[in-house]
């Protein structure tokens, strides 16, 4: 009985159009003999047609090189997979990064549906190639990645600065009808090459390419499908680098959402990027004073006037590393350094953004200054009793700016200190959030400074730095870096999760080492701060309600959800040096937190290729 029961069962299971699984998969399981014996001759059959296309679409040399591709990166695959079946469940984040990627790309069968989707909107791509005395191998190498896109709707848009037209280059895309070419017959530069290219682009959508980069097979597919969901007119990805296809991919650089502020601070959108065509031409092509950082004006103008900027947190792109490349090392092209300077200063002036740009802690890093108006500035602290006469000279002789008053509640200790530069409140009331609000509320201060009282501050125009920055446009809060007592980061921001609450952000980053492509040291956009040291915007203060005060430790994370919720931004600056004791929050307040935005706990500066186990940028090997 138990057998025709099962019997029974399977046969529901095959004909029943609605459990989830496809028509194959419920004639022949995933995993059976049957099964593996189809998937094996199904994937031949479709090698052999794309093999038959190779040869069809370009010449029997880069048809032959293609197959050498395939073969190659095949047996790559196999070798990583193999890897990963004797690791199974022990897998870490020791592994190299090659393995992540092989384990998390699309697999032959993923890609056969990605060919067969159908898409309400399909808009023709123009992949835009601008190429200069181009390497022929790398080229052979690119235009397999065009060719074998899952995407079809395409075409790609060569203009050629060269010195002389090359018959290898061109033997290689007369066949296909896709691959539009100009030789220029002189060279314009990067930018005025590029331009050449987008002259002769028909879609409406413009992808930018590098001549000796590649893209993921996927790559096409996964922006249209981002447009017919998103709308978007702005789109970009993740990106790795690579030296060649034979050898390891390497330094995976997994962004955060759109950042305006982080963008000033360094081209962290780069590749893959593509633009709407309609939007390129209301904010115009590529400029040739900038070339070297032509890319990056690009895509600050666009990102500008874009209406729909979305992120796509997947590795679209492979960035060439070879001699002479940027990708190499960025000091290599010291001009393109202060091209993207100038980008960002013309940048500025559109914005009507007072600031001057410097060059920032690494090569290709930028840091604003911009300009303020002095006003009064309260510094609320919620002293403690280890907060003594010793700590208020400290931080007056420490605080360069003049027009502020160091608000301390609760401490009798300092009732005999008599500078006008304090001002002491007496108060029994030991909740942080409530105190504070009390006096924000009745203050008529444009921002006000929260001060814990175990933070030492050694950076004097500390009040400066934080105004500056805290005048743009929607800027609701303003945080720093916090260190211990031994130099090492005790946190460079708040990661936003729902497995945890939260995370901070580099806990215990060694003072000799840097972090995630040097991240804690540029200014940017996160979507918490720690209220240990923060300067609030007042007039955003108030729209939102103040502080919580159900919360004690976390009312300053709470107030940042609520400025995240608000579409303000929050700004962290890591250009001030604060040494504090760490303090714990329980876990009954941690509750009430989650409980609070559990429909909300997802960090979009914090990419979801990362573990939230910790805040350290640490790949997560269970995605």
């Amino acid at each position: 009985m138990n057998k025709i029961r099962s019997i029974l069962k399977y046969i529901w299971w095959v004909i029943n159009p609605f459990n989830g699984a496809s028509f194959l998969d419920r004639r022949m399981p995933p995993g059976g003999k049957r099964r593996i014996k189809y998937d094996k001759e199904h994937t031949e059959k479709l090698y052999k047609e794309k093999v038959e296309n190779y040869y069809k679409c370009t010449n029997k040399e880069t048809a032959d090189f293609w197959k050498g591709i395939d073969h190659r990166l095949f047996k790559k695959q196999e070798k990583h997979f193999l890897k990963l079946e004797k690791l199974k469940e022990k897998i870490e984040k020791d592994l190299e990064y090659e393995m992540w990627y092989y384990k998390n790309k699309p697999t032959d069968q993923e890609l056969e549906k990605q060919s067969k989707k159908f898409f309400f909107k399909k808009p023709l791509i123009s992949i835009i190639v601008p190429l200069y005395n181009t390497d022929v191998d790398f080229f052979r190498e690119l235009l397999y990645s065009v060719h074998c896109q899952t995407y079809k709707n395409w075409e790609l848009c060569l203009a050629d600065g060269s010195e002389e037209k090359r018959s290898e280059i061109d033997e290689m895309i007369k066949k296909d009808s896709r691959i539009k070419y100009k030789f220029i017959g002189e060279n314009k530069g990067i930018s005025g090459n590029s331009n050449e290219a987008i002259k002769l682009a028909t879609g409406k959508y413009i992808a930018l390419l590098d001549h000796d980069d590649m893209l993921t097979v996927n790559a096409l597919y996964e922006v249209v499908k981002c447009i017919n969901k998103n709308n978007a007119d702005f789109i970009y990805s993740d990106e790795d680098k690579f030296h060649f296809l034979d050898e390891e991919m390497f330094e995976p650089f997994f962004k955060p959402d759109y950042a305006p502020d982080t963008l000033r601070s360094n081209n962290y959108i780069c590749h893959l990027c593509v633009i709407k065509k309609d939007l390129l031409d209301k904010v115009g092509y590529f400029n040739s004073k900038f070339d070297g950082a032509q890319d990056f004006d690009l895509i600050l103008r666009s990102s500008e006037k874009a209406k729909k900027i979305i992120h796509i947190p997947k590795i679209l792109y492979h960035w060439r590393v070879h001699s002479g490349s940027t990708s190499m090392n960025s000091e290599v092209k010291p001009y393109a350094i202060e091209a993207g300077k100038r980008a960002i200063q013309e940048e500025l002036e559109r914005l009507g953004k007072n600031g001057t740009v410097e060059n920032g802690c690494y090569p290709g890093a930028y840091n604003v200054n911009y300009k303020y108006e002095d006003c009064f500035i309260p510094v609320l602290i919620n002293s403690a009793e280890n907060f003594d006469e010793e700590n208020i000279k400290m931080l007056l002789s420490n605080t360069s700016y003049k027009s502020y008053k160091l608000i301390v509640f609760g401490n009798e200790k300092l009732k005999n200190l008599t500078d006008e530069k304090i001002e002491l409140i007496n108060t029994n009331d030991t909740n942080k959030a409530r105190i504070f609000n009390h006096y924000i509320l009745a203050n008529k201060s444009k921002y006000v400074v929260v001060l814990s009282s175990n933070c030492k501050i050694h950076t004097n125009d500390w009040i400066e730095k934080m105004l500056g920055v805290i005048e743009n446009d929607n800027v609701g809060v303003v945080g720093t870096r916090f260190f211990d007592k031994d130099g090492n980061t005790q946190n460079s921001g708040i990661m936003i999760n729902e497995e945890n609450g939260f995370r901070y952000i580099n806990d215990g980053l060694k003072k000799s080492k840097d972090g995630y492509f040097s991240r804690e040291k540029i200014v940017q956009n996160l979507s918490a701060v720690s209220f240990d040291l923060a300067m609030i915007d007042k007039e955003i203060y108030s729209k939102l309600g103040g502080f919580d005060e159900q919360f004690d430790k976390l009312f300053g994370l709470d107030f940042c959800m609520k400025v995240n919720k608000s579409k303000n931004l929050i700004i962290y600056n890591p250009n001030i040096e604060v040494y504090k004791n760490n303090e714990t929050v329980s876990d009954e307040e941690i509750s009430k937190f989650k409980d609070k935005w559990k429909d909300k706990l997802h960090d979009k500066y914090y990419n979801i290729n990362f573990s939230t186990k910790n805040g350290n940028y640490e790949i997560n090997w269970n995605g």
